[in-house]
């Protein structure tokens, strides 16, 4: 009986591992993305817009704006 439940213990430990690693890797990939975003240069909003309504995947990335600030 212990060895059964020592084996079931095992097996789930094994399984939290492995889903923190995959975790780790999408973690590492997602500062990554945010870093080249951050650092990228400034985009027209019109642009972003248009990438917006196909993909909607337009976070930290930098925009430029002009117009007339009325207060």
């Amino acid at each position: 009986m212990l060895l059964i439940l020592a084996l079931a213990l095992f097996v789930i430990l094994v399984g939290l591992g492995t889903w923190q690693v995959q975790r780790l890797h999408w973690k590492e990939g997602l500062l990554q993305t945010i870093d080249q975003r951050t650092h990228s240069a400034p985009r027209p909003l019109a642009e972003l817009e248009k990438q917006f309504a196909a993909t909607a995947d337009v976070d930290y990335t930098p925009v430029t704006v002009t117009g007339t600030f009325l207060h």
